[in-house]
Order: C-alpha cells, then sequence, then structure tokens
C-alpha cells in the first residue's frame, strides 16, 4: 500500500484530488488505489453542516456498499468509522492493526496509531 502521495494533502471539505480531501475523499481514493471500488457517497456536494439533517450518513452510505466488521477481525484497507462530537462523522482506512491514514477538518492527511482514536471508535466496515 503506497501512501505517500497522500501524505501531507491539505484539508478541503468536499475535496475529491489533489487540490485537497476531505476524510470521505481520501477513503475512496486510496482505496481506488488498491483496486477496491467504493462509490463516494451519493455523488451530491454536502453543505458543511450535513451532520444535524443525518447524523448517520457515513455508516448509512458505507452499508450500501460495505459490510460491517467485528473490531476483532479488522484487517488492512478496511474503513474505520469514529465518533467526533457524538456523531459519527470521521473516516480513514486502516494500514495494519496499528496505525490508519486519515485527515481531519483544518489539518494534513497523516497516519495515526489507532489506538489513540480506539475508544472514538464507532464501526468497521469492508467493501464487498
Amino acid at each position: 500500500m503506497d501512501l505517500e502521495k497522500y501524505l501531507g494533502k491539505e484539508y478541503k471539505f468536499n475535496g475529491r484530488g489533489e487540490e485537497g480531501y476531505d476524510c470521505l475523499g481520501l477513503v475512496v481514493d486510496v482505496l481506488a488505489d488498491n483496486n477496491i471500488n467504493l462509490p463516494d457517497n451519493d455523488g451530491e456536494i454536502l453543505p458543511p453542516d450535513w451532520m444535524k439533517e443525518n447524523p448517520n450518513r457515513l455508516p448509512e452510505g458505507l452499508s450500501l456498499y460495505c459490510d460491517q466488521i467485528n473490531k476483532k477481525n479488522k484487517q488492512p484497507l478496511d474503513v474505520v468509522v469514529f465518533e467526533v462530537g457524538g456523531m459519527p462523522r470521521h473516516a480513514g482506512i486502516l494500514i495494519d492493526n496499528y496505525r490508519f491514514i486519515h485527515i481531519f477538518d483544518n489539518s494534513k492527511a497523516r497516519i495515526s496509531k489507532f489506538s489513540k482514536w480506539r475508544k472514538k471508535l464507532h464501526s468497521i466496515w469492508r467493501a464487498r
């Protein structure tokens, strides 16, 4: 899994590519580079307050193309979803059992320790 081209990319709301990414855009592109096709949401450009309309939009969208996985069975390239502000609104890709790549609001794409985010874990998904 070659992640170098993603590291340090700037956060951009609704970002999908070289100009920057949001967390879902990064997930979709990392999976695509590993020959896993995960459609990007429903193609709708989301407003900044999209979570207020449907707080479960991220896991509901993933459930259309992925199976939810027990955390004991996680493996590289699984999508991890975390609760932020009490809602499942952040996603990344597992690199191994200890690390994942993600990008968060107003930051850059980076690799983080899974253990530091474990308490915020909402769900783990594997593309079908």
